[in-house]
């Protein structure tokens, strides 16, 4: 008996471990950035709650130091957004908000480190969910 509660237990755990959908907003794995290029992205965002799900879209600095920055192209999801590039350490590097209306923003440019995998954020604020089907564009700028 106890043998068969144990592997009843072990089978739940792996159950609620492995299975069930994600409550977290996407997540997402771009292509490295050309020189002098921009990757661009489209999302339709989904509100958990009274805020939008947060996004991440994570790109690969290349072999040689250089200069990135992350941006809001259009914003049509009836609330701010706040664009964030994050650091291999975790730290916010740079930030803006795109307003509402089809608003853009750009963050500060900043050299990253060669080699290392970096994030931009997107996040709306608390109360603050999304309107259904909206929508918007970011990009990774390497200028």
């Amino acid at each position: 008996m106890k043998t068969a509660l144990f592997c009843f237990g072990i089978a739940f755990v792996f159950v609620l471990a492995l299975g069930g959908d994600a409550l977290a907003g996407q997540f997402k794995t771009m292509a490295s950035v050309p020189n002098g290029g921009t990757l661009y992205a489209y999302s339709s965002p989904m509100s958990f709650g009274p805020a939008m799900e947060m996004e991440v879209f994570e790109f690969l600095s290349t072999s040689v130091a250089d200069n990135y920055r992350c941006r809001i192209v259009q914003n049509r999801t009836n609330r701010p957004l706040t664009i964030r590039l994050i650091g291999v350490n975790g730290t916010v590097v740079g930030s803006c908000t795109a307003p509402t209306g089809g608003g853009s923003c750009v963050t500060p440019t900043f050299s990253l480190v060669p080699n290392l995998k970096f994030f931009c954020l997107v996040s709306t604020y608390n109360p603050a969910p999304v309107a259904l089907g909206g929508w918007y564009q970011m990009g990774v700028q390497r200028p």
